[in-house]
């Protein structure tokens, strides 16, 4: 269990990390064409831990027991789809706007994909 909380730790802070890296690198200059869009820490821990109540109890791992993989398959959604005017950030919860939206389902979906393949 301590294991689960700190690998749920190393998430967040990594997160945190590469949220404020995206701020800065995304410039994030309104124009009318812009798509902003999010990948929340809160949502994707909320659909994990979901899944991992729905498996076996000697099953229950974050991420398949893989979570720094898991972070470096967020990384690199927001770095190669943050393109043009497409803006994604990393975020700890939802962030509010006209225009904005989640895509933290479609995200922990890809990740799933890729770890169980992997």
């Amino acid at each position: 269990m301590q294991s689960l909380n700190l690998k749920g730790s190393l998430i967040i802070i990594l997160l945190i990390l590469s949220s404020i890296g995206a701020a800065f690198y995304g410039g994030l200059k309104q124009r009318r064409d812009v798509q902003i869009s999010y990948i929340s820490q809160a949502e994707i821990l909320e659909m994990e831990t979901s899944r991992m109540q729905a498996e076996a109890i000697n099953n229950r791992q974050l991420f398949f027991g893989k979570p720094e993989q898991a972070i470096k398959i967020i990384e690199s959604i927001q770095r190669l789809e943050s393109i043009g005017n497409n803006i994604i950030l990393l975020s700890e919860d939802k962030i509010y706007g006209k225009g904005v939206k989640s895509i933290s389902k479609a995200v922990h979906a890809r990740i799933l994909e890729e770890l169980k393949n992997d």
